[in-house]
């Protein structure tokens, strides 16, 4: 049976591609909205008819910025606009002190962890607690934030599990000890709610072509407005000053917004982006939340019933990794039946946005079944 609010089926009905697949791998990579296959679209349409504006398509990213900004519930001055997750890592682990400490989990995303690493050539010390559930993550994470720790690099969900680390109790414990945080929410910003009031990070960071359906390319960085001044920009350019716009030749300040840690700002990347952001405003956050966790609990009874080995049961996520030495013939077997999920040789992956339904967890769980039922 269908329990999917009549809002997320007008959601759901922006993804054409939908109709043939249910698609299950967000966590790699989200299906095109038509909006913002249409703006991409128009933009080279109009770049081979040569009735483009390229002031225009540079101008766009400003317009992304304020919505961005508007989803944070910041100002839009706080938020820089780079081209990955990386380089807003790299940007803010160049404010770590030489010779200082950063906390970071050892089976982080590489995105998160090898910026961080690349600190330790000017001495700084890298701490890699071993992540497992959910529980086990934060007491890990925790009880490596001692005092002298500089900065707790941190993601609202892990790519390759789903586990989620409670924030709050990582946050309070950073502040105990004076420890910055930065927070990677690449994994869960778009259909899991961010409490940046309770969470006070002074650092938030995302890829936007994953569960913001934007295309590669769209990235983001907000910084507290006290820790900007310590931030600088990675790769500096034309796009790091005031009204970047307003002449392109000589000297010029570097702002002192956000928008000086800016990196080069690819046009159709961020057309697409733009768009991207108007389709996910039109989600009400609480409602996409408990839809997408509703369908994730009931594909992991599913795998439970069939005696699958899952990770991070501990506290609920859109994200469900499980374990079987048969994943890839698993995984052929859903792309057959035109179910789109991801893995390796040790287990698959399924990741739930709003515009998924009933239905095609039940395909998911009909494919799983068709090969671990016969183990």
């Amino acid at each position: 049976m269908n329990r999917t609010p009549s809002s997320l089926l007008a959601f759901r009905a922006q993804f054409p591609s939908l109709t043939r697949f249910s698609w299950l791998d967000t966590p790699g990579c989200p299906p095109g909205a038509r909006p913002v296959l249409d703006a991409v679209r128009s933009a080279v349409d109009a770049w081979e008819r040569g009735e483009f504006s390229w002031i225009e398509w540079d101008d766009t990213p400003e317009l992304a910025r304020a919505k961005i900004a508007r989803l944070l519930g910041v100002e839009s001055s706080l938020v820089a606009l780079v081209s990955s997750l990386s380089e807003a890592a790299a940007t803010v682990a160049g404010a770590v002190p030489d010779g200082g400490s950063v906390v970071v989990g050892s089976n982080e995303f590489r995105s998160n962890l090898l910026p961080w690493l690349a600190a330790a050539a000017r001495g700084v010390r890298i701490v890699a607690p071993v992540e497992g559930s959910a529980q086990t993550t934060t007491e890990r994470i925790c009880a490596s934030i001692v005092e002298g720790v500089d900065l707790v690099a941190v993601s609202s969900a892990l790519s390759s599990t789903g586990v989620r680390p409670d924030l709050e109790v990582i946050s309070d414990r950073a502040r105990a000890v004076g420890a910055q945080l930065f927070l990677n929410v690449t994994q869960s910003f778009g259909v899991l709610r961010l409490d940046l009031a309770r969470i006070a990070p002074d650092y938030v960071a995302a890829h936007a072509y994953k569960w913001m359906l934007a295309p590669r390319g769209c990235a983001w960085l907000y910084a507290r407005a006290d820790r900007l001044a310590a931030l600088e920009p990675v790769a500096p350019g034309w796009h790091s000053v005031d009204r970047p716009n307003q002449d392109y030749n000589g000297i010029r300040a570097l702002s002192t917004e956000a928008r000086r840690l800016d990196g080069g700002l690819p046009w159709l990347p961020w057309i697409g982006g733009n768009a991207a952001l108007d389709v996910l405003a039109t989600l009400d956050g609480g409602q996409a939340e408990t839809h997408v966790l509703r369908l994730a609990r009931r594909a992991r009874e599913g795998l439970e019933e069939l005696g699958v080995v899952l990770e991070g049961t501990d506290r609920a996520s859109h994200i469900v990794r499980m374990y079987s030495p048969r994943s890839q013939q698993i995984l052929a077997k859903l792309r057959q039946n035109g179910v789109v999920a991801s893995g390796n040789s040790h287990g698959l992956r399924i990741g739930i946005h709003a515009f998924n339904i009933d239905s095609d967890i039940e395909r998911f769980l009909d494919g799983v079944k068709g090969i671990v039922g016969r183990e």
